[in-house]
């Protein structure tokens, strides 16, 4: 559990290289951050932790990022815990699928700039 008055962040990623870089930024801008590199191990450590924010990732091993969102708003908590989608998939059907779960935000990653980033998670916290 959070035990300071930093923001927690589970980002769930499984592209090592995209997963190191945000994270050392989000760090850096005072966040506490959890890591996942597949859905089934980030669905876990959502509902263990309650994160404040959710980074999550479309195409993972094991559970791909839309079944996450699925089983994550069967839970009580979890039915209102903010997501944000960082996905390398720009096509409108799944854009549209994932909103129907929720969530504040969709960004392309090959289009992501890291400020751009962080003014979304602080607009949505």
């Amino acid at each position: 559990m959070n035990n300071s008055n930093k923001k927690l962040l589970l980002l769930v990623e499984d592209d090592v290289s995209i997963s190191k870089v945000l994270s050392r930024f989000l760090e850096q801008s005072g966040f506490n951050l959890l890591r996942a590199t597949d859905g089934i191990y980030g669905l876990k450590m959502a509902l263990e932790n309650h994160p404040d924010l959710i980074l999550l990732d479309l195409i993972m091993p094991h559970m791909d990022g839309l079944t996450f969102l699925k089983e994550l708003r069967k839970d009580k908590w979890g039915k209102s815990v903010p997501v944000m989608i960082l996905s390398n998939l720009s096509n409108p059907e799944t854009e549209k699928e994932a909103a129907q779960y929720a969530i504040k935000d969709y960004i392309i990653k090959t289009d992501f700039c890291l400020t751009d980033i962080l003014k979304k998670i602080n607009d949505i916290l």
